[in-house]
């Protein structure tokens, strides 16, 4: 991005300039007009006015008795540095597992501060299926890599989620659409941070099923109207107030029971999740076989399988992807 936002000769002329948020940068252009180019070293919104000193008013009965060489005020935002915001989880449609209680109340939008230097909320405002401002006096900020959760029903949310404090704000009477809806935040001088739409059709296993939505490359977006930037969570009820956990390498408790010639293995199968069956000769080191998959289900279960064994050292895991 430009280190410096560069108003060309044309557009800065004859304008009364309030550069809202960067008076120290641009005293000279407050009340008086411009006919050179100005560079803004930050963010700014201009508020200006055109002067026409030939104008003459409009007589007669039907016209106001006003008379001014002026026009009336525009503006419009100068984005020198993006803010380096972005929207890393949805949590659109809970399921609350028959607990009491609306499992709408469960909903959350996580951010993520993607950039190098601390953030705040101050003055910025989501809109879409939630329309939310943070104060300009009293507002949070997210420091390098940091997480905030904003949440609908506070009470609710710090039950269910005893261990995320890192909350940002409650969005109360709002609520987002099961069907999927347009998110957009910008920042305390009307920035655009991001704009876009999610779909419920874009993973099924979180319209309803238990599961988030989450970006699957915080750290480069992407564009984020597209199915293919978001994945499910990896875990039921998501993982707000931090990354999504690589399930790739997440290991299954299970009970194993030999017989004469083999051995017997039972596992509780998540919902949501695949779960693999697998064996390597040494502990230490080595590749692991497949010997078994089991796709994903929508509800838990308990899976159970055989394996014939020969008389040699042989390990195994069961492993959810």
């Amino acid at each position: 991005c430009a280190s410096a936002a560069v108003i060309a000769d044309d557009v800065a002329k004859h304008l009364v300039g309030d550069a809202v948020g960067n008076r120290d940068r641009l005293p000279d252009s407050v009340g008086k007009a411009r006919t050179d180019s100005q560079v803004l070293g930050a963010n700014a919104k201009l508020v200006a006015r055109s002067v026409n000193p030939q104008h003459t008013a409009l007589t007669g009965a039907d016209n106001p008795p006003l008379k001014s060489n002026w026009s009336s005020p525009v503006s419009a935002t100068y984005v020198v540095n993006p803010i380096p915001l972005v929207v890393s989880e949805i949590h659109f449609h809970p399921d609350d597992g028959g607990a009491p209680g609306d499992a709408d109340d469960l909903e959350f939008v996580e951010l993520w501060n993607r950039g190098e230097a601390p953030v705040s909320l101050a003055g910025m405002r989501l809109r879409g299926g939630i329309d939310f401002s943070w104060s300009r006096t009293n507002a949070p900020s997210l420091a390098p890599g940091a997480y905030g959760v904003l949440v609908r029903n506070l009470a609710r949310f710090s039950v269910a989620y005893l261990t995320v404090t890192n909350l940002i704000g409650e969005y109360g009477s709002d609520q987002l659409s099961n069907e999927g809806e347009r998110l957009a935040l910008y920042g305390p001088l009307e920035e655009p941070v991001f704009d876009f739409r999610y779909e419920a059709s874009w993973e099924p296993m979180a319209d309803g099923g238990g599961h988030s939505l989450v970006l699957s490359n915080p750290r480069s977006p992407g564009e984020p109207s597209l199915a293919a930037s978001w994945k499910r969570s990896a875990r039921a009820g998501g993982s707000p107030g931090g990354p999504d956990p690589d399930t790739s390498e997440e290991s299954v408790r299970v009970v194993a029971e030999r017989d004469a010639s083999g051995i017997r293995f039972r596992f509780e199968a998540v919902a949501g999740a695949s779960h693999r069956l697998e064996e390597r000769i040494s502990l230490a080191e080595g590749d692991w076989s497949p010997l078994n998959t089991w796709p994903a289900a929508t509800v838990p279960r308990t899976e159970e399988v055989r394996v014939e064994t020969s008389g040699t050292t042989r390990f195994f895991r069961v492993r959810r992807f």
